[in-house]
């Protein structure tokens, strides 16, 4: 881009929200939150030259123009991501599965946290429970290595990506995050 060109700037976590952007404006530039997370540098260049900022809410708006010192509310535009496949869905059921299953769905990458969760699970004293790892992403071998260590081999199943998470929301009996840095977790949204 040049020093002059302006953009709108979108913020996300899957590549799978670009297609739905393309049609909403001439250009813009995508933020992946892990890549803005290890570059401030980065995220202050984009914010200072963007003409709109896609955000989830407005206090992810705030927090942004507090971090960086920078004006945005006269630029910002809010919008919530609401999935119509959602509303057709019929009601949760209130019955679980048994050992209870223990939900974290999301991109294995540092700021995601994981590791803590599995360090927390090990020190567990019930043992009808099983966790399970609905995502991908380049921490996996970590944390898989870091699951052996704790004797939790049996106990946490990495699941990889899956296209259709409903059966996994549907059969969890608690839903998990850990994050660091989530200015607004979608995937709490959808386990909802």
């Amino acid at each position: 881009l040049g020093p002059d060109e302006r953009f709108d700037l979108a913020y996300g976590s899957d590549l799978a929200l670009l297609p739905a952007l393309v049609d909403r404006a001439e250009r813009f530039f995508y933020a992946p939150l892990d890549v803005l997370a290890a570059a401030p540098d980065l995220e202050r260049w984009a914010l200072q030259r963007c003409e709109r900022v896609l955000r989830f809410t407005r206090p992810a708006v705030d927090l942004l123009e507090r971090t960086y010192g920078l004006p945005l509310q006269h630029k910002s535009l809010i919008a919530v991501y609401v999935s119509q496949e959602y509303e057709a869905l019929p009601p949760p059921t209130l019955a679980r599965p048994r050992p209870a299953q223990l939900l974290w769905v999301g991109r294995l990458i540092p700021s995601k946290n994981v590791g803590f969760l599995l360090r927390a699970a090990a020190l567990l004293t019930a043992t009808d429970w099983q966790l399970v790892i609905a995502g991908d992403g380049p921490e996996r071998d970590n944390l898989e290595r870091l699951c052996e260590q704790l004797g939790l081999g049996q106990k946490v199943a990495f699941c990889g990506h899956e296209a259709d998470l409903s059966p996994r929301f549907e059969t969890a009996s608690l839903f998990l995050t850990a994050s660091r840095l989530e200015h607004y977790a979608l995937t709490v949204m959808e386990a909802y």
